[in-house]
């Protein structure tokens, strides 16, 4: 994925590389699940496949152009675009040659849903989550990721578009073309005010979505008229920041929250958020209290399991809330009570079959640094570094300056293919020092460092990195996906098959920033190899680099 300098190839060898590509293509495409079960789950998969197969490989468009945009964006961007204008012109019912042609009418939206309040709802502070603070880190940030691409489903699905509309979806932001009709402009109002009374609820306000909507006409998304309309959409997302919740739904005393308090549970308020009311339904969950009693919110569980089992399955299968299967991993809580969430390792035949079956997803990348075909490859899991059978025998964990009973606790955690805590990746910091007699003592300071990074001036790298003639929305789409890429693809794969920064955590990791944990006395250099890197990635390109912090 990373690019290398321009070498003479042979046509000859060219081509057989093509070949080698398309043979792997058609062999994986044997592989794609639901073909006979859910012919619309399948065009996910397929699109998933051609993104992995085609995504590197140029579009060859005719003309003197340069062949910059890869196919897949081309094709994406095709699609998304004829599904519009075909609902258009079905709702005006006039499918005619001439009609279609008509490029001054303001035929399409330009449509962004963006989620207020990121930081915030990651990183919520409240209640006592001493026991469980990684996983739900780890949870809030997959949230974030459910939370935009579910968001974009449901505005697909009221509007009547495929999937294949979203033309970047990254960074708890999205970005798809619709028609411009009414029906179109009352789904996204009603979409928005459907996700944002859901939001309410569970982060009192905290956090909401912004969905915004700009007219275009067909001329505008061609020539150097583009990057007039994405600047001005751009400008409408801003305004639209500036009125995040509609105080005449939501201001005021909020209905009904004294009365959701029980007084029977273990802890009226959830003792994970400290904000939430305890719910029955989560009371003394397993997921949470293993071996004890406890209180919890639905949402504070829901996060926690999501957390738990993102390490230990492979798939994620997202259903309709109304008729999925009960399961210990769903949701207690189905997003905007609309998605229902479950880990599986099988494709669900039969819920595709009887379209219960929304999408499935798989969400971690092989070992080898390859991505897993059979399902759609949504990527939002990071690396979490996971305990192994040497870490049995680790002193560093078991040692130190900690009570018997923290030792204890410390060795009944030690299990394979568990996630290593905060306690533990701090521990890794320590080493082991040998004195003249040959024994040993371990030395340094047990700590873990926070190093945090964003690329610089994104928004200028988009506004102005491309020349107003080659300003498309195609070449947007695909800058977007290769910075996500490198965040999303290369960094997971990298933390895990590194060995010097295999016990680095990733909270989040996608868009143009990174949220990383680690022992302290490895983030400095992990910070400049990552820097390095990402140098390479952009072809040394002085005015593309990132800003970091590191805390101990």
């Amino acid at each position: 994925m990373f690019p290398v300098k321009n070498r003479d190839i042979k046509k000859k060898d060219a081509e057989q590389e093509y070949r080698q590509l398309f043979h792997d293509f058609c062999d994986s495409l044997g592989q794609l699940y639901h073909r006979k079960e859910n012919v619309e789950l399948w065009s996910l998969h397929f699109d998933s496949l051609l993104k992995t197969y085609t995504s590197h490989i140029p579009a060859a468009r005719t003309g003197m152009v340069v062949h910059d945009v890869s196919l897949y964006d081309h094709c994406r961007t095709t699609a998304a675009l004829a599904a519009s204008l075909y609902l258009y012109h079905s709702s005006k019912d006039d499918l005619n040659k001439s009609s279609i042609l008509d490029g001054h009418t303001e035929k399409l939206l330009l449509v962004s849903g963006d989620f207020y309040g990121i930081q915030d709802f990651i990183f919520s502070a409240g209640g006592e989550m001493r026991h469980h603070r990684s996983k739900i880190l780890r949870g809030r940030s997959f949230a974030v990721s459910l939370f935009t691409e579910l968001a974009a489903d449901m505005l697909c699905r009221e509007i009547g578009l495929p999937f294949l509309a979203v033309i970047m979806n990254a960074a708890g932001k999205f970005h798809l073309i619709a028609p411009n009709t009414q029906d179109a402009m009352r789904a996204i109002n009603s979409t928005e005010t459907q996700i944002n009374d859901w939001l309410f609820d569970i982060s009192c306000g905290q956090s909401t979505m912004g969905i915004t909507a700009t007219p275009a006409a067909t001329d505008e998304f061609t020539g150097s008229s583009f990057k007039a309309l994405w600047q001005k959409h751009m400008s409408n997302m801003e305004s639209r920041k500036c009125s995040r919740l509609d105080l005449n739904r939501y201001g005021g005393v909020v209905s009904g929250y004294l009365d959701r308090f029980n007084n029977e549970l273990n802890s009226r308020l959830c003792p994970l958020c400290g904000k939430r009311p305890s719910s029955k339904e989560a009371e003394n969950d397993k997921i949470i209290y293993r071996d004890t009693k406890g209180s919890a919110c639905k949402i504070c569980r829901d996060h926690v399991m999501l957390g738990t089992h993102l390490v230990k399955n492979k798939m994620l299968a997202v259903l309709d809330a109304s008729s999925a299967p009960t399961n210990r991993t769903r949701l207690l809580c189905p997003i905007f009570d609309k998605y229902q969430v479950i880990f599986t390792d099988n494709p669900l035949e039969k819920e595709a079959a009887e379209k219960r079956l929304f999408k499935l997803w798989s969400i971690n990348i092989d070992k080898d640094g390859t991505i897993p075909t059979g399902a759609s490859a949504m990527l939002l899991n990071g690396y979490v570094p996971l305990y192994g059978p040497e870490d049995e025998h680790d002193d560093r964990l078991l040692s130190g300056k900690r009570s018997q009973e923290k030792t204890e606790e410390m060795i009944d955690l030690i299990k394979d293919k568990t996630p290593k805590t905060f306690a533990h990746i701090a521990a890794k910091a320590l080493f082991v020092e040998v004195r003249d007699d040959d024994s040993t003592e371990l030395k340094g300071t047990e700590a873990i460092g926070v190093f945090k990074a964003d690329i610089d001036n994104l928004g200028a790298i988009f506004g102005c990195g491309l020349a107003d003639n080659r300003f498309t929305i195609s070449r947007i789409a695909t800058l977007s996906r290769q910075l996500n890429n490198f965040f999303t693809v290369y960094l997971p794969h990298f933390l895990s098959t590194e060995t010097a920064f295999q016990d680095v955590y990733t909270v989040f990791a996608g868009g143009d920033d990174l949220f990383l944990i680690g022992p302290w006395n490895r983030m400095a250099e992990l910070a400049l190899h990552l820097q390095d890197q990402f140098h390479n990635y952009v072809c040394k390109n002085d005015d593309i680099h990132f800003s970091a912090g590191i805390t101990v």
